[in-house]
């Protein structure tokens, strides 16, 4: 499992504006659909704080759905996994239920006791992801985080950078 500081800088490496990816232009130049181009279901992984619910309210929600939207994504084939302590149960069962009530594909939680162990927070969710056949068809993940613990948010990152690297790896075997 990396430790924060090895995935921090894989996530740094990730967002350079000028990374390519040689497999998608080779095809494009081929004369092939490339994965850019194909239709893709999309995983975004939240993490779920004490104000992502307010008032009947749900700010953390409406801002995912915007952005995917504002992309021109379809919110359909979208698959939300929510992390959320124990504490939060009930507010992350009533974004899930909104999430499914504005056409996702699906809405889970992943639930750690502890939410201060970012090794309970990424052992939890690799574990979901890896074990949801739901998720098979992603090719494409978000990760949302917010104000709530850095185990939180961190975990949330490498879990869902960790996975991914697992799916293709099993894939391409």
């Amino acid at each position: 499992m990396p430790g924060p500081e090895e995935a921090t800088e894989a996530i740094r490496f990730l967002d350079l504006p000028n990374r390519v990816d040689p497999v998608a232009d080779a095809l494009e130049a081929l004369g092939h659909a490339s994965r850019r181009s194909l239709p893709e279901d999309l995983l975004v992984v939240a993490c779920v704080g004490k104000r992502d619910l307010q008032d009947g309210r749900t700010p953390m929600l409406d801002a995912v759905l915007s952005g995917v939207r504002e992309r021109g994504l379809d919110p359909r084939p979208l698959h939300l996994r929510l992390l959320v302590s124990q504490e939060l149960i009930a507010s992350g069962g009533e974004l899930a239920r909104r999430a499914l009530g504005a056409g996702l594909a699906s809405a889970e939680l992943v639930i750690v006791a502890h939410p201060a162990s970012f090794h309970e927070w990424h052992r939890c969710l690799v574990d979901h992801l890896s074990t949801s056949s739901a998720l098979r068809t992603i090719h494409r993940a978000i990760v949302v985080t917010n104000p709530g613990t850095k185990a939180m948010n961190l975990a949330a990152l490498t879990a869902t950078l960790s996975w991914g690297l697992d799916t293709v790896t099993v894939a391409g075997q």
